[in-house]
This record gives structure tokens, C-alpha cells and sequence, in this order.
């Protein structure tokens, strides 16, 4: 914060407001984060035709519920299980998990 007069001081509390650019996030959980050979974070999922897909994602925040990702198309399937045992291009078959393809 610009202090030209110094008449904000050490020890002052106060209250300020950022203003903030929205963005659509997802919420995932921090397990699904993988990292690419070159140290790229990001997540795989599943494309239309079933084909694994790297895709990088910008970590936006953190929370005990999980961290927020940018850079993730509006609906994505992702692999939350197994994600470090299939590779970019892989053909595969999802698997419902126990709340089902959502």
C-alpha cells in the first residue's frame, strides 16, 4: 500500500480490500496432482474417446477440502485412481468410482 506521509505505521491494524479477478476453479484433491517429466504440474483425465490426457492446471488456492486448479476444461473426467500407472495417449476403459461418473 502506497504510505507517501508515513502516517500508517508499524503495528496498525487495518482492513483492505483486493480486488480479485474471478475465475472458474475446480476443487480435486491433492492426490490427483501428478507432475510431468519436465516438473509441469497437472492432472490426467480421460478425453471423448478415451484416451489419457496430461493437461497442466495452475494451482489457485489451497483449502482442507482440497486445492483449486486453473486450467481445466468446464467438465473433465479425471483419473483419480492410477493416474501415475497410465501415460499421455493411452487408450483406456473409465471406471465409475463409488459415486459414479460425475
Amino acid at each position: 500500500m502506497p504510505n507517501p506521509d508515513h502516517r500508517i505505521v508499524d503495528g496498525l491494524t487495518a482492513q483492505i480490500r483486493l480486488p480479485l479477478e474471478q475465475k472458474l476453479a475446480h476443487r480435486v484433491s491433492p492426490a490427483v496432482l501428478t507432475l510431468a517429466d519436465d516438473g509441469t504440474i497437472g492432472v490426467k483425465l480421460v478425453d471423448p474417446g478415451n484416451h489419457v490426457r496430461f493437461v497442466p492446471v495452475q494451482i489457485l488456492g489451497r483449502a482442507a477440502e482440497g486445492v483449486w486448479l486453473d486450467g481445466l476444461p468446464r467438465e473433465a473426467l479425471l483419473i483419480t485412481v492410477g493416474q501415475e500407472f497410465v501415460v499421455h495417449g493411452q487408450e483406456v476403459k473409465p471406471v465409475p468410482a463409488a459415486g459414479g461418473l460425475s
